[in-house]
């Protein structure tokens, strides 16, 4: 496993480190799977995001790349856990595991999850940052929104820093609690797309 980066922009701790790349791959395969039935595998309806393209894909995943994502869960629990026993004492499983092909003008509007953590792994992005941010509204305000993930903590006022966006880069997976609000910024390149996998983590029952 990669060095893990576990860290506090505000209140809750963000977990940032690498997804081995037989399981990007495999995940990508799993995708295009579930492209050629869109019927069975629709996830649409039960996820925020105003993205056509929304599979569940938790039925075509292999255990061992379910077990990869959890071992990632598991440095989490550990990172966190000094001295706190209730980060030890449950199993986490995988609770749902979907797949957001996000294209030009699509919005993941501001949102949560359920579970105890959530993750974002990002298969593959086409969009290079400096061309995405140069558009007519990050470009006139100076901000850096477009194609971003984009979680917030608490409340904006003054010498209060909030927000936490962070640029997908392929490989990656990004956890953190449930509860915590995060949104996908559109962007503006319409013949360029962003893929990521999403899922939520559960204690075993």
């Amino acid at each position: 496993m990669q060095q893990v980066n576990t860290f506090f922009p505000f209140g809750p701790p963000l977990y940032i480190s690498e997804i081995d790349p037989k399981y990007i791959k495999e995940m990508m395969e799993c995708m295009e799977t579930a492209q050629q039935t869109p019927n069975k595998y629709d996830n649409r309806p039960y996820l925020a995001g105003q993205i056509d393209d929304q599979y569940s894909i938790i039925e075509l995943t292999s255990e061992a790349c379910g077990g990869h994502i959890l071992q990632h869960v598991q440095k989490y629990k550990e990172d966190l856990g000094v001295g706190r026993e209730e980060m030890h004492d449950f199993e986490p499983v995988i609770d749902g595991l979907w797949v957001n092909i996000q294209r030009y003008m699509e919005l993941n509007p501001m949102h949560a999850h359920n579970g105890l953590f959530s993750f974002v792994i990002f298969l593959k992005n086409e969009l290079d940052r400096e061309e995405t941010i140069n558009n007519k509204f990050d470009s006139v305000r100076g901000t850096a929104m477009a194609g971003h993930l984009s979680l917030r903590y608490g409340e904006q006022a003054y010498m209060n820093w909030n927000v936490f966006n962070h640029w997908p880069e392929e490989g990656q997976i990004i956890i953190f609690p449930s509860w915590l609000t995060h949104m996908v910024m559109p962007h503006y390149e319409k013949d360029k797309i962003r893929i990521s996998v999403a899922g939520n983590i559960q204690a075993a029952q």
